[in-house]
């Protein structure tokens, strides 16, 4: 896999949220790493946070060497509300939103073979946070197929036998 490949899947999810009218304006969609907390990210009223958490690999033909991969990106929905249950609402709208803006999308130019489209693997409250943000995290996958090496063309060649 492309070292940068990880990079642009997750702006492609970024700008797919933030280029869609179904996300309510206002809401700060980021690609970010660390933890909200650490970031800053609390004081945002309203955000989405877009990172990758990691994959899982299989090997589907040892040769070529064909490895499927399965990655997984997170978001993390958060609204902030000191009055009523209006952020915690706000926050399920913008679930909702990114479910269907999401689902079956097929990141371009990110250097990968995509054989699995973004699917929506589960969705759960994180609860509310000190500085009074409802959170939801919901967690997607994608599958890509990578051919690792080059073909040798005479059989011996790929043996060793030269």
């Amino acid at each position: 896999m492309r070292l940068d490949t990880i990079a642009k899947i997750e702006e492609f999810i970024t700008n797919a949220l933030l280029s869609s009218s179904l996300i309510p304006l206002g809401v700060n969609v980021i690609r970010l790493a660390a933890t909200q907390d650490e970031e800053g990210i609390a004081r945002m009223a309203r955000s989405i946070v877009v990172r990758y958490t990691g994959s899982s690999a299989s090997i589907e033909k040892k040769v070529p060497l064909v490895i499927t991969r399965t990655m997984t990106f997170e978001l993390s929905h958060a609204s902030q509300s000191y009055l009523s249950e209006s952020g915690h609402d706000y926050a399920v709208q913008m679930c909702s939103a990114a479910h269907q803006v999401l689902t079956n999308q097929v990141p371009v130019n990110t250097g990968a073979q995509i054989v699995t489209p973004l699917h929506l693997t589960s969705e759960s409250f994180d609860g509310l946070t000190d500085s009074s943000h409802y959170v939801y995290t919901q967690v997607w996958q994608l599958e890509v197929q990578e051919l690792s090496g080059l073909l040798a063309l005479d059989p011996c060649v790929a043996r060793g036998n030269c």
